[in-house]
């Protein structure tokens, strides 16, 4: 359970880092647009989380978990290193695509009778964003000097690689929220908008 719930905090933290990239490279890159046109840009790249449960059928539980995680550790971490606009749009893209269907896989698919670890990773994973805003002066950790940010967050990816495997290595089945989760699910988006407007984000 503790190489789930690790997982599933670092995976937040990683999740997270790509929705602050894209949200400056988009409007950066596409400055001057019709918020109509940035709208529907926007919705269109979250709107890809709806391809989740294809991702689920055809590779099982395992291997689309693996396969969202490697996409969220990796473009997190590539995005890190180059400091361009153009790749950090795509990279933030990928990275968000796959850390949403990673989101919804790793909740579905679970041990026999074993919880989700989002209810323990969730706060965990917003207080230690908290932290590290704080510590960097609200500057996402992926935004600070590359010297520093590359090797903490290649540090990061390892343990999610390695808490990956760990949560991966017993027989996964797929689940079904049950009301409480389906409310979870039906909030979560709203308390991610809260935390971005306000609540652990002092820099808006």
């Amino acid at each position: 359970m503790v190489g789930e719930v690790t997982f599933a905090v670092i995976g937040l933290l990683f999740l997270i880092a790509d929705v602050r990239t894209f949200s400056s490279t988009f409007q950066q890159t596409f400055y001057g647009q019709s918020n109509t046109t940035l709208a529907i840009m926007a919705t269109a790249v979250f709107a890809t989380s709806f391809l989740a449960p294809l991702v689920g059928w055809r590779l099982g539980p395992k291997r689309s978990v693996g396969m969202s995680a490697a996409m969220l550790g990796i473009a997190t971490l590539v995005a890190t290193v180059l400091r361009s606009n153009i790749a950090d749009l795509a990279l933030s893209i990928t990275g968000i695509a796959g850390g949403l269907w990673w989101l919804g896989l790793l909740h579905a698919s679970r041990p026999a009778d074993r919880p989700s670890p989002f209810a323990v990773a969730m706060p965990i994973a917003f207080c230690a964003d908290l932290v590290l805003r704080a510590a960097f002066r609200t500057v996402p950790l992926v935004d600070v000097n590359p010297t520093l940010a590359a090797p903490l967050v290649l540090v990061a990816a390892l343990v999610f690689l390695a808490a990956g495997v760990a949560a991966m290595s017993g027989a996964r089945t797929w689940t079904r929220p049950d009301f409480r989760g389906g409310l979870a699910l039906i909030g979560l988006p709203a308390l991610f908008l809260v935390a971005e407007t306000g609540a652990t984000n002092g820099a808006q």
